[in-house]
């Protein structure tokens, strides 16, 4: 009994001293995207800029000069030559037009329930079929954020200035990935704050930028 006792000691021994997989532990929350704190009227100074912009975009078509004449405008609040204004420009006009492309949705989508009312009442249940298939499709409007990302690849090209020592393709690299960090960022900051578990768009301020958009489609 005492050599079965000592053998089953050992084996004790040898099964404690086995390496072991820990247990899982449950993956940490996503942590909120931390968003600058921006001084007053901000958002509504890069909005107007925005403003500005699509009507360049607009009205001047390839227009070199036109570019030109802008990009000096938005060198003098500082875009691209100073760090923190460039990232506050690209972030709040970024968000300009993600709350254009939501509140144009939320139209569509009101529209949509206006017809399916007005087909309920009126029609049959044949013609309020053929309106619901007529109006179930939903489209973002890109034109804002077709001329805002044409916006970014001129600031890029010809805003990006070198340091000393340093070439200009480092320095429109550098500049690039400051606005792609940026931008990351900010989307992600949007998708957190506007979409529930259920996928929800949830309404918010209606932007000024939108009021440009309906001539840049």
């Amino acid at each position: 009994r005492l050599k079965q006792q000592a053998q089953q000691q050992a084996q004790q021994q040898q099964q404690q001293q086995r390496p072991s997989l820990a247990a899982p532990v449950r993956p940490t929350a996503v942590r909120p995207v931390q968003v600058p704190r921006d001084p007053s009227g901000a958002q509504e100074q890069v909005t107007q800029l925005l403003e500005q912009w699509i009507r360049v975009w607009n009205e001047s078509p390839g227009q070199e000069k036109a570019y030109a004449s802008y990009l000096g405008l938005l060198a003098q609040h500082g875009v691209p030559r100073v760090e923190a204004s460039t990232e506050r420009f690209v972030r709040l006009a970024c968000k300009a037009c993600v709350d254009n492309a939501k509140r144009r949705l939320l139209q569509q989508r009101r529209q949509r329930a206006e017809q399916q009312q007005e087909g309920a009442t009126e029609n049959d249940n044949n013609e309020n079929n053929e309106n619901d298939d007529a109006s179930s499709s939903e489209t973002i409007d890109y034109g804002v954020i077709d001329a805002y990302a044409k916006l970014l690849v001129l600031l890029v090209k010809y805003g990006a200035t070198a340091s000393a020592g340093e070439s200009p393709q480092a320095a429109r690299v550098a500049l690039l990935n400051r606005i792609l960090t940026t931008l990351t960022a900010t989307l992600l900051a949007e998708y957190e704050a506007t979409y529930d578990g259920d996928t929800a768009i949830r309404e918010g301020p209606a932007p000024a930028a939108a009021s440009s958009s309906s001539s840049s489609g």
